[in-house]
């Protein structure tokens, strides 16, 4: 059943222009600290109450295609080849991919919906930050945690790439500076940052992507943590159901969602929500060669023998104990 037509309010429109020193939670600014307006005298904001037409979700036939064993995208041949080479040593230090991420990158690059089952720390971010980097227009990425998305944001202008964020706690004149600057012809960033309630409940946002769509300038949308979507995630948040709306938009936006837990209902429920029709697949294997498991049997005096294990084996060195 579709969800009843409601009225979104976004903050009343203020003629403010912040000219004050710029704060990291707004990142309306370049890497290397210097603030780069490029704003149209055109740029009008809408205030006051907004309509949002109801999002229906549409039942689709999906079809998985399996790119983990595909040659193809690992293949060495493609015109941005070298490039993304270069710029994953010169500008993120890497000497060299993780596995799948080449492959990833080259299937986002070539225009198709990817869905990744990448363990923790296989280097999910950079499977859309150096396709970002190179792409023309912005890459628009949905993260559930604020704390995350400044995290990223930090290292990214740290290698200045160009970000920002827009989260509904941060001051309205400086979510104007963002918004301005998207409604550039000249826009200056490679990545939004949103949560999926910022999504869900800001038209003046959905109205500003459609406009970078219209000029050609939406290159990719990303969804992080993309179990959240799904009803049987361990981390379900009700706004990610409604991002199914962005492939109803912008249906020939590559979609690129990124997981590091999902069953196979976890992830069709997924692909089904987000609306990724040919959806290419790649997983991996979650062993961890470099961590090693043992058991042994509790004693009444496991405080000690954790003592003397640590002691033994690991004096003088970090560590966690989960207990």
């Amino acid at each position: 059943m579709a969800p009843p037509t409601s009225f979104v309010y976004e903050t009343p429109q203020r003629n403010v222009i912040s000219s004050g020193p710029n704060r990291y939670d707004g990142q309306a600014y370049m890497g290397n600290g210097t603030y780069e307006p490029s704003y149209q005298s055109s740029y009008v904001m809408p205030s006051g109450p907004v309509e949002r037409e109801p999002f229906i979700p549409k039942i689709i036939e999906v079809n998985y295609i399996e790119g983990s064993g595909d040659k193809r995208w690992s293949s060495r041949d493609f015109s941005w080849t070298k490039e993304l080479e270069v710029n994953n040593k010169r500008v993120f230090g890497n000497h060299s991919f993780r596995p799948n991420q080449r492959e990833v990158i080259n299937a986002t690059m070539s225009g198709c919906d990817v869905f990744v089952l990448m363990p923790t720390g296989g280097g999910k971010s950079l499977t859309y930050q150096l396709p970002a980097l190179i792409n023309p227009g912005i890459t628009l990425v949905i993260s559930p945690l604020v704390s995350l998305i400044q995290d990223q944001i930090m290292h990214l202008l740290q290698a200045n790439i160009p970000a920002a964020y827009l989260s509904a706690n941060m001051e309205w004149a400086e979510q104007q500076d963002i918004l301005r600057e998207l409604n550039s012809d000249y826009c200056k960033y490679k990545l939004l940052y949103v949560t999926p309630e910022k999504v869900a409940r800001s038209d003046v946002l959905l109205r500003h992507l459609e406009s970078l769509h219209v000029r050609e300038l939406l290159s990719r949308i990303v969804i992080d943590e993309a179990h959240c979507v799904s009803q049987w995630g361990h981390d379900f948040r009700p706004d990610y159901q409604g991002l199914g709306v962005l492939k109803q938009k912008f249906p020939n936006t590559p979609v690129l969602a990124l997981t590091a837990t999902a069953t196979a209902s976890v992830k069709e429920d997924v692909v089904q929500a987000l609306g990724l029709v040919n959806c290419i697949v790649f997983r991996q294997s979650f062993n961890r060669p470099n961590l090693r498991y043992s058991v042994v049997p509790k004693t009444k005096k496991c405080l000690e023998d954790i003592d003397k294990f640590i002691r033994e084996n690991h004096f003088d060195e970090c560590g966690i104990i989960y207990c």
